[in-house]
């Protein structure tokens, strides 16, 4: 059974006070985004599922996903991120990587120290929400987590949210706190809106692009981000690029 939106703002608001919640205008809808290495993927024009941890399968109800994150590149693998808008409320959220639960990179706080039954895929199932909550949710959990939305988009890998979170995971790296998306079928890029292909190199941007027809919709979308303005890793890259879509060339500064 899915967590209505209802039911994880409860649990959110029963970690922390309620002046602590921001009552400005929600967050505009992040995109999602999915890294990749592989050129296979721009060739079929299809993100294929593949298979799930155990824990995580058994959770979500699927043996295989298509997985994004929200706002950012989390994965920390791939020289090209799909930014896009899927315009369907087919899939499910967590706010946390369910890869990193299922396979004991993040574990919740409580087990530390404890012999205590712990069911990885309890704790996944507890919080999996319907993908038509999703922007609701994001909007609700990065202003209680984080002074700023910027500051959710652009932390480092290892980074912790400003506040601990709700979850109480700790443990692994930023996958531990940042929203996933999960689909049960392939995501077929014709489909989707395709805002952006970021690649992390002008070498990488170019064997794309020779990897493509001369009339491929997707060729007008596919950039290489300065680190000059934008940041030294790619992931910081994306993070600024979702930044100033929402909030201006200044947007990192904004308190949003």
């Amino acid at each position: 059974m899915l967590a209505s939106l209802e039911h994880q703002r409860a649990r959110i608001r029963g970690k922390y006070w309620e002046p602590l919640l921001k009552t400005a205008d929600p967050l505009p809808p992040l995109p999602l985004v999915h890294r990749t290495a592989s050129l296979d993927l721009f060739r079929s024009g299809i993100i294929a599922t593949r298979p799930s941890p155990a824990a995580a399968a058994a959770a979500l109800g699927a043996d295989a996903h298509a997985y994004f994150f929200v706002g950012v590149g989390a994965y920390p693998k791939g020289q090209y991120a799909i930014l896009c808008r899927s315009g369907s409320n087919a899939g499910t959220y967590t706010p946390f990587d369910t890869g990193a639960v299922a396979l004991g990179f993040a574990v919740p706080k409580w087990t530390h120290g404890t012999t205590a039954p712990y069911s990885p895929a309890a704790f996944i199932e507890q919080h999996v929400g319907p993908e038509a909550d999703l922007d609701e949710f994001v909007s609700f959990y990065v202003k209680t987590h984080f002074e700023s939305a910027p500051r959710y988009l652009r932390a480092d890998q290892d980074a912790s949210p400003d506040r601990d979170p709700y979850h109480g995971l700790t443990g692994g790296d930023r996958r531990s706190w940042t929203v996933e998306v999960q689909r049960t079928s392939g995501v077929d890029l014709g489909g989707v809106e395709v805002m952006l292909v970021i690649a992390e190199s002008t070498a990488d941007r170019d064997e794309l692009l020779d990897e493509l027809p001369p009339g491929a919709p997707l060729r007008s979308r596919i950039v290489a981000l300065p680190t000059s303005g934008y940041g030294a890793t790619f992931t910081e890259r994306i993070a600024t690029y979702v930044i100033r879509m929402n909030w201006g060339p200044r947007g990192a500064d904004a308190n949003v």
